[in-house]
């Protein structure tokens, strides 16, 4: 009889399983991923594009000429805002309020407020690049009434483009956020505040003067008769201011700025000078 244990044969190595296939569910996944990416750049671009068409639809339409006109009787003020266009307010032989528009004249109002007159760009708002992204060019003149001359506040803002003011008002009140303003004429106060661009004053028998520049720069001549007061702020930029060949009594907050004066001075003057600075610098010169 035979003994010797029986060794069984080892167990065959498994056979490695074949890979599978990716499940239906999976690859609709990814495709449905796929489509979704490709499908939201596409709507993305669509988008953009639709919003392209939509500000050059509004801003370019064709150069026209527009004529609005309002009731000035009774008026004791004006309000100007504009943000890009080159602007006019005048006075002249009219019985009512117009406001002339050529080129892009879309959108630009001109209405009544109680005594008061509202003239609004409609670019207000939007920024520089909105006024001169399509080369936009509009020049706007608004005509008042001989009659108003020197009978009416007038309150100027520019954000873009240019304006001129001729005539004579009782407070004329400026705000320049970029371009150039340039007004001439005569007032009983001025206020101007800058915060970039360019100011250009050439005013008569100004009572009360208040310049204010964070940047810019204001060039400023006053004549007739001298102010009793001048208030002078500059943050940065500069500032060249001409008074009528009076004494003054200067006085002066230099923080970093410089001041240059030849005006000619006495502390008992009624005609009060004050001087601030913290950056740029303050000129003042003596007139003829």
């Amino acid at each position: 009889m035979n003994t010797t244990p029986h060794t069984p044969p080892p167990a065959p190595s498994p056979t490695p399983e074949a890979p599978r296939p990716p499940s239906r569910t999976a690859a609709v996944a990814a495709i449905t991923t796929v489509t979704a990416i490709v499908g939201g750049a596409v709507l993305l671009f669509t988008g953009a594009t639709a919003a392209y068409g939509a500000v050059r639809q509004i801003t370019s339409t064709s150069s026209t000429e527009v004529t609005a006109t309002v009731d000035a009787t009774g008026v004791t003020a004006i309000d100007v805002e504009a943000g890009g266009a080159d602007v006019v307010l005048r006075f002249g032989d009219v019985d009512e309020a117009v406001m002339e528009v050529s080129g892009q004249s879309n959108g630009w109002t001109m209405k009544r407020d109680e005594d008061e007159i509202l003239v609004r760009d409609p670019r207000v708002g939007f920024g520089w690049w909105v006024a001169g992204w399509f080369g936009d060019q509009t020049t706007v003149t608004i005509t008042l009434p001989d009659s108003l001359n020197g009978r009416i506040d007038a309150d100027l803002s520019l954000s873009a483009g240019s304006m001129r003011a001729d005539g004579d008002f009782r407070d004329l009140d400026i705000g320049v956020s970029a371009g150039g303003l340039t007004a001439s004429g005569s007032v009983q106060s001025v206020t101007a505040e800058l915060s970039a661009g360019n100011a250009e004053l050439r005013l008569a028998n100004v009572r009360e003067v208040n310049l204010n520049a964070s940047a810019g720069r204001i060039v400023a001549e006053f004549t007739g008769s001298a102010p009793d007061e001048v208030e002078l702020e500059l943050s940065a930029g500069s500032m060249d201011v001409t008074l009528p060949d009076v004494e003054y009594a200067v006085t002066q907050d230099l923080s970093a700025g410089s001041l240059e004066s030849e005006l000619r001075t006495s502390s008992s003057s009624r005609h009060v000078v004050s001087v601030s600075a913290s950056a740029g610098s303050i000129e003042l010169f003596r007139g003829r």
